[in-house]
């Protein structure tokens, strides 16, 4: 879900599981290197709803 762009409270609505949770996955996630940064731009400005871009 995360490459899909999803944030993490989103993934955690989706998913049904806390907030807490996902955070500490995503910590873990990066931490092994799976995933090496996570950037978010503020898509408001842009004229945008949300986003994500993984690196």
């Amino acid at each position: 879900m995360m490459l899909e762009g999803k944030n993490n409270r989103e993934i955690s609505k989706l998913l049904s599981i806390p907030l807490s949770t996902i955070q500490r996955r995503a910590r873990h996630i990066f931490a092994s290197g799976i995933i090496t940064s996570r950037i978010e731009l503020d898509y408001e400005k842009l004229g945008y709803k949300t986003g994500l871009l993984h690196i």
